[in-house]
Formats: C-alpha cells, structure tokens, sequence
C-alpha cells in the first residue's frame, strides 16, 4: 500500500499541473484530458489494477504532444508506476506517434526495478501497428537461500529475481463497427442505432531475455481482442467502455489468458471545456498507448554444493549418530575429514568416549544452524540440523568425550563427564560454539600446545577443575561465553601471545574467574567476573596487550590482581601492556593489586566499595 500511495500521489500532481495548461490553452481541441480506470484477471490468478490518465501538453491541428501516466497494482503486494511523454501526428488521416517512458516497479520480493520504455505506432482509422522496447537497469538479486538436506549432502538452494530486457511488436485491425445514428433527423433514440461501437483484433509476438545467464527466454504469441463501446451516455462524449479478452504463451509462464476491462472518463468538465463529438481519427489520437503493463521479472532457482566457511571445501558427506548407534567414534572417523556429522538427541542421551573428530569436520547437534556457502556462487545460506539438541554422556573419566581437530567444529550440544569433556592439541581454525559443557573429572576443555581458534557462546560449568583451560593461545576469539562453579577458575590462560577476549561472564568459580600466567599479547575487553573465591581477574605477569574495560565485583578476593603471587610465594611482574578503563566494585580486598610493576601504563581505571580502593 506504501508504494500504491506514492504512485497515486505523484500522477495525482502531475494531473494539477497538466490540467491547467490545458485549460489555459486548448479549451476548443478535441483531444483532452481523460481518466482509464479497470482491472485485469488472468488465469494465473494474478488480479491487476490500473489507472491511466491522458493528458494532453500541447496541440495545433494536426499534432499533439501529450503525457501518459499510469499507476498499476496487483494482488501479490507489487506495484509499478510508468511516466511517458509522446507525439502523434495526423497524415492523410492516419496518426504517427513515437513516446518514451520511465518505469518503476515494486515487486513482490521488495525489489525495486527501473526501466526506459520506448515505442512508435501507426494508427489508422480500421488498422494499427505498433512495436517497443523496453531496457531495464541490470539489477539481479537474491531473493532468499536455503541450505538442507538431501541423502548425505547438504544443497544449497538460492532464488534469484531480475528484469529482463526486450520487444514486442503487434497489429491491429477493425472488425465491426458501428456508428450512432441519433444524429440524423427525425430519427427517434433507440439503444441499438444509437450504440457507437467497435470490435477490434490484434496479434503480435513478444520477446525477454535477462542480462544474467541461467535465466530462460520469454518468447511467443499474443492475441487480443476488444469491445468498445464510445461516447456513453452518462459519461458524455469522449467516454469509452472496454471489454476484452487476452491470450498468450510461453515456455516460461505458459498459457495466461486474461479478461480485460476499462472505463474512460473524460475531464473536459474539469477543464471547462467545450467540444464536439470525437470523430473517428480523433479518437485514433486520444487511444492510450499499448504497451506491456510491467517491468518484466522472473525467478531462478540454483542447486549447488554447500562449503564449509571453516575450511573453504566442498563438506564431503553427512551422517547421523543418535542414542542407537553402536559405535559413534567408528562412526565419525569413518566420515572422513571435511564431513558434517549430525548429533540427534531426539532418542536420548548419547553414551560414548573418545570421538576423534577429524580435519575439518563439524559435530553438529540437532536443531542448531551453521552457515554454508555454495560450492559455485559462494552465497550464504543456513543449514539447520534436524532433530533436537543432543546430550552427548562420557562414560570413562580416563578419557575425553570429544577430542577436536584443525578446522573442525563442535556446535549446539550438550556435553558431559570425561577426563576433559573437550580436549585438544596444537589445532588452529577450530570452532567450539553454543554448547553447554558440564561434569568434566578435570577441566571442561582443556587445549595444549599452541593454539588458534573460536570459543563463542558456550557454558561452562560444574567442571572439578577449570572450565576452560588453554596451554598458549596465539590468536582467534573467546567471547560470549558463560563459565561458573568450577573448582577451581572459569578461565586459565596460560601464555596469552595474541587474539581476542571479549565479552565473558565469569560467577562463582571457587578460585578465580579469569586467571593469565603469562599475558604478552591480544587483547581482554569487556567482560565480568563475580562472586569467586579469591579474584576476579588474575594477571600474573603482563608484559604486552591491553586489557580495558572490564568489570570485576563481589569477589571474595581482590578484584583485579596483576605481578600476582603464586600460592602467595613467588610473585610475577607487570612490565608492559595497557590496562585501561577497568571497574573493581565491592570486592573484599584491593579493587586493584599491583606488585613489582616497572612497565606499562594505567588509565581510567575505577574502584570503589572496594576493602582497599587504590588505583594502579
């Protein structure tokens, strides 16, 4: 309705205007201004509105430049406006016209098209010709993507809407006239000899094509034929009444046969006008402008290979492992590298130990989503597993639940128990995303050696040891994550060397919420840690990085310690870094405890409520 509103808007200014220059100038021509106002109905159930206004600019005898304007709308939420400006001229009774329009259309999917439309007719008294073109802006666009499941592969399905570019040509000719006869003297009214009526017939050919390839041509015939009935008696001379019908084919859209109406309204009663009845040429003058009522779009659909964004290949097979399956880590190994494998919790828990994920694959449960792209366009699309979030149950305390790998992932499961529910060793490019990890002997996830990946929204809890405990973390994000009640801290970073901490909560771990040995490098930034047992953030030695923004509060200890002790004997050092715009609030002891500190820079920094509010 928005864009009806404009349309209607812009033709209705467009009247005021039009309509006093004709009044000013052409109060005695026979060719004024009229409204077309009808509908169309077509068999692919497509109902269409429209209004036409004709509106003369300037005339002298035997030529005329005129303005058409059109507002169109139909039942699927499109509408198209179209604005021409034309010339016709009469010799030896027959009209020649040229025109050209801009045409806007809405269309169903919100997509937004501009066009040129451009056109010449002859219009004799009994026939007619007439061809155009139309030029749309290539302005391809996806419409929507998909991605899901077939046998074990994941397609990816993409909708693709443009204009297309193209011509139609058409001819015309009488087949029936009859002219009002009320005219003639003594002749007594009747409604059939006063009937001033004509049947006409036309055919023509249209052409489309898409500037893009993969989009199919449009092309076929069209035939139509039109009832017109002039002059009616309660709109006055200049009035017309049509009834039509309309058929065409193509290989695209098929048969569409459409039924036609219109009702012209003449407005010399708005221009204080004073005419004559309009004579047969006249009205070849004033007939409105035939031409495709839309910017002509289409849709295409693609299949093609999903990709695993992770990696950059093609994801080889799918599988599914569920509370019935015998064997789950033959199951995953057997899947092979760059596979997707589907954890179904819809039977229940799943019992098993040791799943040795392997390069590039995905362990992915029920319900959750990961973006694939297509193998071929590279656009995206999300892949939502079927079933529901599983419950993966170590059943050895000797051994990991799951053990991750280079450029694999871990998405949308529950894990519990194990030695390490997730374990690790030297992987890079991992992702481990929207789990709950809980239950672990020792620590939720415990990656060695040097490491580079994704930690992003997961919880952390009720681990005996850490929640999350990493040996040397180079570079990757760790954000959004939740790690509470955990025996001893809800995050050891040992070496810290690069990368991204952001965004975590922390609460009512027995020790300390974050805890760094050795922070040289990345980045800390906005995230709390509450109600622990000793400290909220614990920085041992801070040589390089910036740590900012971070809130420390109700701790049972300090709120931020950096240079800290080790079991209160042996103490670290803060030799470098920045340490920026920090809150320690309500903490038992220091809201900031510094020692051996003979670098780095300190700024911003707030404390208050704190046993001992100095700042560093």
């Amino acid at each position: 309705m928005r864009w009806q509103s404009v349309l209607l808007l812009l033709i209705s200014l467009s009247i005021i205007f039009t309509t006093e220059t004709s009044t000013a100038q052409h109060k005695q021509s026979q060719w004024l201004p009229y409204i077309d106002t009808g509908g169309q109905l077509n068999t692919n159930s497509d109902a269409l509105g429209q209004g036409n206004w004709f509106l003369p600019i300037w005339d002298d005898s035997h030529s005329m430049i005129f303005a058409d304007l059109r507002g169109l709308w139909n039942d699927h939420s499109a509408a198209e406006g179209n604005w021409g400006i034309g010339y016709r001229e009469i010799v030896d009774e027959t009209v020649y016209g040229i025109y050209g329009f801009y045409d806007l259309r809405h269309s169903e999917n919100n997509i937004n098209y501009n066009q040129i439309t451009l056109g010449f007719e002859v219009l004799a008294i009994n026939w007619g010709m007439r061809i155009n073109g139309y030029i749309p802006e290539d302005n391809s666009q996806i419409v929507s993507t998909d991605a899901f499941l077939r046998g074990n592969q994941i397609v990816v399905s993409s909708n693709r809407e443009t204009a297309y570019y193209g011509a139609d040509l058409e001819g015309e000719m009488i087949l029936w006239r009859h002219q009002r006869l009320s005219h003639m003297p003594d002749h007594t009214s009747n409604p059939i000899t006063d009937l001033d009526a004509e049947l006409w017939a036309s055919a023509g050919v249209f052409y489309f094509d898409a500037y893009e390839s993969g989009f199919e041509e449009i092309f076929g015939p069209r035939i139509r034929a039109e009832l017109r009935l002039y002059d009616l008696g309660l709109l006055g001379d200049g009035s017309r009444l049509v009834i039509g019908g309309q058929y065409e084919y193509d290989e695209v859209r098929g048969n569409t046969t459409t039924a036609l109406l219109s009702v012209r309204i003449p407005l010399q009663a708005i221009v204080n006008a004073v005419t004559d009845k309009p004579t047969l040429v006249d009205r070849r003058m004033m007939t409105p402008i035939v031409r495709d009522v839309n910017v002509i779009t289409a849709n295409i659909s693609r299949e093609e290979a999903a990709v695993n964004p992770l990696t950059g290949d093609q994801i080889s097979n799918v599988v599914t492992v569920n509370s019935n399956t015998a064997d789950v880590p033959n199951t995953v190994t057997t899947a092979g590298n760059n596979s997707l494998v589907i954890a179904n919790g819809d039977s229940g828990t799943i019992n098993t130990t040791n799943v040795q994920l392997q390069n590039g694959q995905v362990l992915l449960g029920g319900g959750s989503s990961i973006t694939v792209t297509g193998a071929e366009s590279g656009l995206p699309a999300t892949f939502t597993a079927p079933g529901s979030r599983p419950t993966l149950t170590g059943t050895s305390a000797l051994q990991p639940v799951v053990v991750i790998a280079n450029n694999a992932a871990i998405i949308g499961t529950n894990l519990t128990g194990g030695s390490d529910t997730i374990q690790g060793n030297n992987v890079t490019s991992f992702l481990i995303s929207n789990n709950t990890v809980s239950g672990a002997a020792d620590n939720g996830v415990e990656l060695n050696g040097n490491v580079s990946g994704d930690i992003i929204g997961n919880t952390f809890t009720n681990n005996t040891d850490e929640g999350v405990n990493i040996a040397t973390f180079n570079g990757g994000t760790i954000s959004e994550n939740t790690s509470s009640r955990n025996g001893q801290r809800g995050f050891l970073i040992n070496v810290m060397n690069g990368g991204t901490i952001r965004g975590n909560t922390t609460t009512g771990n027995t020790i300390t919420g974050i805890t760094f040995t050795n922070f040289n490098g990345g980045t800390m930034s906005g995230n709390t840690s509450s109600g622990n047992g000793f400290n909220g953030f614990t920085v041992r030695n801070f040589t390089g990085g910036t740590i900012t923004g971070n809130v420390a509060s109700l701790n049972d200890d300090d709120g931020f310690e950096v240079g800290s002790a080790l079991n209160g004997i042996l103490f670290g050092s803060w030799t470098g870094g920045a340490f920026t715009n920090n809150t320690s609030t309500g903490n038992n002891d220091f809201g900031f405890r510094v020692n051996n500190r003979t670098g780095g820079t300190a700024s911003g920094n707030t404390a208050t409520n704190n046993g001992d509010n100095t700042l560093p």
